[in-house]
């Protein structure tokens, strides 16, 4: 009767260890895939498009405009450089 709980007891401590080995590792999984969702979306502008985000009051909305730079097919959004990339930036 001892040698059975002993063995049931190595099975269970077993279990439990690879248990939480396993559990371990998905957490890790799911912020990846958490990241991938942060992702802003792929846009594509035209050139008309690209030419709205000047950095300049909208005279719509009384609204800054964001300052959009494109650079070989890429658009970046340089707002917090506004006043190097915006209207009276170096030339």
């Amino acid at each position: 009767v001892k040698r059975t709980n002993v063995i049931f007891t190595c099975i269970f401590i077993g279990h439990s260890f690879f248990n939480r080995l396993v559990e371990s590792k998905k957490p890790v999984e799911q912020e990846e895939e958490v990241e991938e969702e942060d992702e802003e979306p792929q846009r594509n502008f035209t050139f008309e498009q690209l030419k709205y985000f000047d950095g300049k009051k909208d005279e719509s909305t009384n609204e800054i405009k964001p300052v959009y730079l494109a650079l070989n097919g890429l658009v970046f959004d340089v707002s917090d450089g506004r006043n190097f990339y915006g209207e009276g930036g170096p030339d």
